[in-house]
């Protein structure tokens, strides 16, 4: 059974120092810090990134946009490029670790897919290669087609319960120390956790990409990430889920981090985001009580978060409603057999109960042990083309974002 934190007490808030309030939208991992640039222009906010290999020879990219958007939500079409960015990658073993890290291919171009909406037609380009559509109508997949694409309003295939989630964030932070720490506890008498984001629409571009004829046949493992370019300049990036809440967790920083460049990092930011995702990863690791990430074994973890992409596998189907998410980055020792798969993020995956286990139970947590309560979307992705189901809104929902979480 999952195990997760009960949200009984209103006190039990307050002593975590959780700050709950109403706001019009947030910025990267659909809750973040709200003062950003991107809290002003929610069509501008990313919301998830998904990549996965449906089918032999063809690679999915997924970006959503606009948490909770609406029936009238709009893409933005001023100065402003979506781009799904890969890289070769290796994977080094690191002696002693159980963490795989992922290193980029020296001297090896990089591989952009970049999409811009004009009114209501998509266009992307990949290379030489072009596609268009308009949105919110599906054009037919073509197999042999080098690149496709599919874009409109969409169901979020995302899935959470926001006070569960953020009472495991908040029961992490370095302010307890180990006699302080709540065990994890089961559901309480008369609670049934409950998916935040059951109605939300988001703002949705998918791009299918032939293997060979875009990336070529030499590398196996591509890292990818994506962001938005507004005149030029990155303005929000994502690529790892929820990266920012759980191991960054700083809100100053959160602005800088969401709008940097994931493969130009500087030595002070890597000096300063090592430091961080240290203090966290120790404070997750305290939940159960046992030491599940030794030096060694986290010095791999966050050279590995310092690159935050999604390591996927381009030449292995994935099976579709399996968590591929740190899969390849553990496929040492007890858990070898993971080289098999294809890695990634697939749509209907429970990333935060994968998420929650890794840092919690440790890099050889053979299956999920905790998590949030919910394990599968209210309105699934689907195995068939264009993967994501239309938007139609079952109530006139406002397009505000109803949590965030502030560290105090």
């Amino acid at each position: 059974m999952f195990k997760f934190f009960s949200t009984q007490s209103c006190a039990l808030f307050a002593c975590l120092g959780l700050s709950l309030q109403s706001h019009n939208a947030a910025a990267a991992d659909h809750i973040d810090w709200p003062e950003g640039p991107a809290f002003a222009f929610p069509e501008l906010d990313i919301t998830d990134v998904l990549t996965w290999v449906p089918k032999k020879g063809k690679l999915a990219l997924g970006l959503n946009l606009h948490p909770n958007a609406g029936s009238e939500t709009e893409f933005s079409s001023d100065d402003v490029v979506y781009r799904f960015r890969l890289r070769p990658v290796v994977l080094e073993e690191q002696a002693g670790a159980s963490v795989i890290v992922p290193k980029l291919v020296a001297g090896e171009a990089e591989t952009t897919i970049n999409c811009t909406v004009e009114n209501d037609l998509a266009h992307c380009t990949a290379g030489n290669y072009n596609a268009y559509t308009r949105l919110n109508h599906t054009k037919r997949f073509y197999n042999r087609a080098a690149l496709q694409i599919d874009a409109g309003l969409k169901k979020d295939s995302f899935f959470i319960d926001v006070p569960n989630t953020g009472l495991h964030i908040f029961q992490s932070t370095d302010a307890f120390d180990i006699d302080s720490v709540p065990s994890y506890t089961g559901p309480v008498a008369g609670e049934t956790p409950s998916n935040t984001v059951a109605n939300f629409g988001v703002l949705h571009i998918t791009a299918v990409i032939d293997v060979n004829a875009v990336l070529g046949k030499q590398y196996d493992h591509y890292i990818v990430a994506a962001d938005i370019l507004l005149n030029g300049e990155i303005f929000e990036r994502m690529g790892r889920p929820e990266t920012s809440n759980f191991v960054l967790r700083d809100n100053e920083l959160k602005d800088e981090y969401n709008g940097g460049d994931v493969f130009a990092l500087s030595q002070n930011e890597k000096t300063l985001y090592s430091e961080l995702f240290s203090k966290s990863i120790q404070g997750w690791d305290r939940l159960d009580r046992k030491v599940d990430w030794p030096e060694t074994d986290r010095n791999a973890l966050i050279d590995t978060l310092l690159l935050d992409g999604l390591v996927v596998n381009v030449r292995k189907k994935c099976r579709f409603n399996e968590d591929g998410l740190f899969d390849l980055e553990r496929a040492t020792g007890p858990l070898s057999h993971y080289s098999d798969r294809c890695g990634g993020r697939t749509p209907n995956a429970d990333q935060l109960d994968s998420i929650t286990t890794l840092l919690v139970a440790g890099p050889r947590a053979l299956k999920d042990l905790y998590g949030d309560g919910i394990d599968k979307p209210a309105f699934p992705a689907t195995k068939a083309w264009p993967y994501f189901i239309p938007f139609e809104p079952e109530y006139s929902a406002p397009y505000a974002w109803p949590y965030f979480f502030k560290f105090d």
